[in-house]
């Protein structure tokens, strides 16, 4: 009876020591993890693991440390890992979206969203980022009821409107793109790439001196872009400058 009681003492200590370890290698993880050292980080997390292999958040800031250095396939594989564990794990559901969308499989990163949005329907970087997926599938109209709903979430999600504008400008919308990116512009007047897209937007549209004018503007902050539609487009635009 003795042996058995030291036994299960022996076992208990090993239990506790593993799991003190365990929160030692995590916090350590961590904190490897925000001074950029990724490397240290992924070992931290893989002995931990290899100590509680059904602790999901492990696998998700494994994943997290991974993707840091673009090993994209290992850190789809720990996303996965998290999700199976936690199937409502809708961190591990958005990272391995950015993933998939950063590895140009965007109907991956769609679906996965979807799955998200199943679980948390309120969440605006969820809309935000399958807005953009759906872009990169030229999916225009489904983009632009995302970066609407971003919006409705989130009114001052400023690059939600800059994504709507350019989907409206895919679409033919010029008017459409023309009033979002007039608003971004009364916030930032020297942004070169709103002065480039409202010239596009605004040649497009046949505003011919407008479009010239947010050009030249944009070519005077910097933005070498607008060089070739100046030359092709604005041949007889002359500055007020």
């Amino acid at each position: 009876m003795k042996s058995i009681r030291v036994l299960l003492y022996t076992l208990l200590l090993s239990i506790t020591a593993n799991a003190q370890s365990v929160d030692q290698l995590f916090s350590s993880g961590l904190d490897k993890h925000n001074s950029n050292n990724f490397a240290g980080a992924i070992s931290d997390f893989s002995i931990a693991i290899s100590l509680k292999p059904d602790f999901a958040v492990l696998y998700y800031c494994r994943g997290q440390s991974y993707a840091e250095i673009e090993n994209y396939p290992k850190a789809i594989a720990d996303f996965t890992r998290a999700i199976e564990i936690n199937p409502l794990n809708t961190s591990a559901y958005l990272k391995r979206a950015e993933v998939y969308f950063k590895t140009n499989s965007s109907l991956q990163a769609v679906n996965d969203l979807n799955e998200l949005l199943k679980i948390d329907p309120f969440d605006a970087r969820a809309y935000f980022l399958r807005g953009k997926a759906r872009s990169k599938m030229y999916d225009f109209t489904r983009a632009i009821a995302d970066f609407n709903r971003v919006l409705e979430l989130d009114s001052t999600q400023r690059k939600a409107l800059l994504h709507r504008a350019l989907a409206k400008l895919e679409q033919s919308d010029f008017g459409g793109a023309i009033v979002d990116m007039e608003v971004l512009l009364d916030e930032e007047p020297n942004n070169s790439e709103l002065h480039y897209y409202l010239g596009i937007a605004n040649i497009r549209a046949g505003k011919i001196n407008q479009g010239c004018y947010h050009l030249t503007a944009a070519k005077n902050l910097g933005d070498s872009r607008a060089n070739l539609m100046i030359r092709d487009r604005c041949a007889f635009y002359e500055s007020e400058d």
